[in-house]
């Protein structure tokens, strides 16, 4: 939705996620370089900046240090974010279209006060090609322009998110069709329902998970309604839905059927699918097991059964994502993702090697959970916060040809010269070569040291490596080049 507001729009919300993600101050030429302006367009965005919202940001500008922005916040953010999408035409007309299709361009013109060229341009841009296209299209027939969306199930979960980000606005159209309709988002008219339709509802580890399958069935309800059905789904996903339920839905909307609810059941079982009732499980879980268990090892903790349950859900909601939506969410307003942003910031190693961890679970799943990186990362977080200050230790595969105690010698005195009393910088693995056991698998180590110069024309693996040669008794030579290679490879 972002790559729908206007260009200086856009370029506001960047500048201000400049400063939202760091402390320090910026120069305009910085500033203008981040967000792909002239430096004279930077200054008239900072002057409009400081003179919209200068109540809430304590805007600095000197010759010397260049810009600071303080107190701008997430939440801050979030809230500047949500006015300027209030101001914002093709978003406005986005939501005319969703919630009133069919309508002719006098309704849309009236409702985003547009005259006729302005709103052809809004609807091309939408149009438009883009590089995550959706394919959701504006299309007009003879009675009126309408959304198309080659995947139904896609577009109500994009839609969904869409909803979720802009709530609280009092003049947006979805708090309003609330309204309408006296429907409260975490009610007990809407509890009722998702408990009907989703037989995991209790299951959902947070507030926020709830409200989305809310906004996702009434986004669904809503479509459905206006004649837009989703297609057909794996017959594990149909379900009957009994009278009693039918007649919960009701209440609130008497045109609905059962053929209507079964295609919102099987979205919402969709995405909240029990992976440990599939019949893959057990192979699942062994890569689930070992993501864990290789996630805690960086803050030396091993994994207990709470965690391990409470993992199988987070990971196994990124699996159900990867398998049925591999599309990444809206992120205009999107609070988890400025939190990994500035956990990236703050301790890059950690986000790197989750990440990594992350890939090869994937990889060997075979289904991309990299999109939901960010979800994981924020539940890893906030489930314990130790990895917001833990250091990676770099893993130094050590190599001798002399024998294994002396390789194991050599391993020692590296680890305990080059790691101090409070600061554990490496953690040496002795690999004896003559032991015939094979060799390490290369994800397992950062750098390599080695008695032999020409290791690499004996164990191909480590062809793509930087080999450090070592003597029989590590020199300060040694020593330092280790350091060198620890800090240039952060």
């Amino acid at each position: 939705m972002r790559r729908l507001l206007d260009i200086s729009s856009q370029r506001i919300i960047k500048i201000l996620e400049l400063f939202a993600l760091r402390e320090q101050s910026l120069t305009f030429k910085e500033i203008a370089k981040s967000v792909k302006a002239s430096v004279r367009t930077v200054h008239d965005d900072i002057a409009f900046i400081r003179e919209r919202w200068g109540d809430r940001l304590v805007v600095d500008v000197s010759a010397k240090s260049g810009v600071s922005i303080k107190s701008c916040s997430i939440y801050t953010l979030e809230t500047i974010c949500k006015e300027i999408f209030i101001e914002s035409q093709p978003l406005l007309l986005f939501q005319g279209i969703f919630f009133y299709p069919f309508k002719n361009a006098e309704f849309h013109k009236s409702n985003v006060f547009a005259s006729q060229s302005t709103l052809a341009r809004m609807i091309l841009k939408f149009n438009g090609k883009r590089h995550d296209d959706t394919g959701v299209r504006i299309v007009k027939n003879k009675e009126g322009y309408y959304l198309h969306a080659p995947d139904e199930q896609q577009f109500r979960r994009l839609c969904a998110w869409f909803s979720l980000e802009i709530r609280g606005l009092e003049r947006s159209m979805f708090e309003q069709w609330l309204k309408d309709n006296e429907i409260d988002l975490s009610g007990d008219y809407m509890s009722q329902v998702l408990r009907e339709l989703n037989p995991h509802y209790d299951r959902l580890l947070s507030e926020h998970s709830r409200i989305y399958d809310a906004i996702f069935f009434l986004v669904s309800m809503l479509r459905e309604m206006q004649g837009f059905h989703a297609q057909s789904f794996p017959p594990e996903f149909e379900e009957e839905i009994s009278d009693s339920t039918l007649n919960l839905v009701r209440k609130k909307f008497p045109a609905a059927t059962k053929n209507t609810l079964k295609a919102i059941c099987a979205g919402l079982k969709m995405h909240h699918r029990d992976i440990r009732t599939c019949k893959e499980w057990n192979n699942i879980r062994i890569h689930f097991d070992e993501f864990l268990t290789n996630s805690l090892k960086i803050i030396d903790l091993l994994p207990d059964e709470s965690w391990l349950e409470e993992g199988y859900t987070v990971l196994g909601r990124a699996y159900n994502l990867g398998v049925f939506f591999n599309m990444k969410a809206s992120t205009l307003f999107n609070r988890v993702e400025y939190f990994a942003s500035l956990f990236k910031s703050r301790n890059k190693d950690v986000y790197d090697y989750l990440y990594r961890q992350t890939e090869l679970l994937s990889a060997k799943l075979g289904v991309n959970l990299t999109e939901s990186f960010h979800n994981i990362l924020f539940w890893l977080c906030v489930r314990h916060p130790d990895f917001s200050g833990v250091a990676i230790k770099k893993r130094l595969l050590v190599i001798g040809d002399f024998s294994e105690r002396h390789t194991g010698f050599i391993a020692d005195i590296i680890e305990e010269t080059i790691n101090g009393a409070k600061t554990r910088k490496v953690e040496t693995i002795p690999y004896y070569l003559h032991s015939g056991q094979p060799l390490p698998e290369p994800d397992r180590y950062d750098l390599v040291a080695s008695t032999v110069p020409n290791i690499a024309s004996m164990l191909p693996d480590l062809k793509k490596t930087n080999i450090i040669v070592l003597n029989d008794y590590p020199s300060e030579e040694n020593i330092s080049e280790i350091k060198l290679a620890i800090r240039s490879n952060n």
